[in-house]
């Protein structure tokens, strides 16, 4: 890992930005110095992955975040459990997008209903149980 680098680094910005770049061309080697002081890397990464439809490494990612519950991940924890349905319905694994996807409706059964990327989750949950 390169020394000095901080989350006003322009690699950190460079590579978050280029998440919502439309192929979400993303050097997963970019993050990897900012992963101290910007430790919502793995996260960014794992979208990335997901842009990329690489579900294999996308999960992998969000797994990093999942395995380290007492980390303070603020919202990027919940979210990563969405990020990890979303990448093993990729890889074709839905047994565990299943799982996933019921630990983040746990996670987030408070919420309002009318959220959108609670709804959003709900209908891709609904097309993985029906097969739609």
């Amino acid at each position: 890992m390169e020394r000095g680098a901080t989350a006003r680094d322009p690699r950190c910005h460079r590579a978050e930005s280029s998440v919502t770049r439309p192929k979400g061309s993303i050097c997963s080697r970019q993050l990897v110095p900012c992963e101290r002081a910007y430790p919502e890397a793995p996260y960014l990464r794992g979208l990335a992955f997901l842009r990329l439809r690489k579900g294999v490494e996308a999960a992998a990612e969000f797994q990093k975040i999942l395995d380290h519950k007492g980390a303070n991940w603020g919202l990027c924890y919940s979210l990563s459990y969405l990020g990890r349905a979303r990448a093993s319905a990729l890889a074709g694994d839905t047994a565990k997008a299943r799982k996933a996807f019921q630990a983040f409706f746990a996670l987030w059964k408070d919420a309002d209903p009318d959220i959108p990327i609670l709804k959003q989750a709900e209908a891709e949950y609904a097309k993985l149980q029906f097969g739609i």
